[in-house]
């Protein structure tokens, strides 16, 4: 798993924001977000812009995580955006 932002403007203590994510990438095993931070405004102002990346993984008991792949019927619900760099 990564998570990679960068912030173009200070969020402040309370400040409400919205997240808009969209996904980026898939492979078998992992999904890629493209993130965009907003203060929600009707014209709305760009506080950071990122990426996350997640993994599917089975843990047993007793064992470490172990990535697999990401099961047939629930990748089949996602799409990649095509709005998002790849």
């Amino acid at each position: 798993m990564a998570t990679s932002f960068d912030f173009h403007r200070p969020l402040r203590f309370e400040q409400e924001f919205e997240v808009w994510l969209r996904i980026a990438a898939m492979t078998k095993k992992t999904i890629r977000y493209g993130c965009l931070l907003t203060d929600g405004a009707s014209d709305p102002v760009k506080i950071a812009t990122g990426s996350l990346t997640i993994a599917c993984v089975r843990r047993l008991p007793n064992h470490t995580m172990t990535a697999i792949e990401i099961p047939a019927d629930i990748a089949s619900r996602f799409q990649v955006a095509s709005d998002v760099e790849a």
